[in-house]
């Protein structure tokens, strides 16, 4: 199962990781340091996934989500990762429209259960 994923977050170490990490799974990886710059990659690289952090500058990850859906519907899975897990941070993410939320630091077994619910075969 490859997946066409966008890796979003102002901490440049972290995409980078999270990019080497899912190449090397065999998906299709592009990735933004902001929301902003997030935002117009997705109309033109069309990920199955976006996973973005929550707390960039600008353009937030909940911004983000909102944008996305309002654009282009569910068809886009959208987690949410993030040092935020109270329960009023899970709920803004529900509302934004996120389809999971991760905490930091990330458990990629748990982002990789993810990914297998978000393949084209699977939905």
């Amino acid at each position: 199962m490859s997946l066409r994923v966008l890796v979003v977050d102002d901490n440049v170490d972290a995409v980078r990781t999270a990019e080497a990490l899912l190449t090397n799974e065999g998906h299709v990886v592009a990735i933004a340091f902001s929301g902003k710059q997030a935002y117009h990659t997705v109309g033109s690289f069309l990920p199955d996934v976006v996973i973005t952090d929550l707390g960039m500058p600008n353009m937030d990850g909940l911004e983000l989500c909102r944008m996305v859906r309002a654009k282009h519907g569910p068809q886009i899975r959208m987690i949410a990762v993030t040092g935020w897990d109270a329960l009023e941070d899970i709920e803004k993410c529900k509302q934004a429209g996120f389809d999971a939320h991760v905490v930091k630091p990330l458990n990629w077994s748990q982002v990789h259960a993810i990914l297998r619910d978000s393949s084209p075969a699977t939905q």
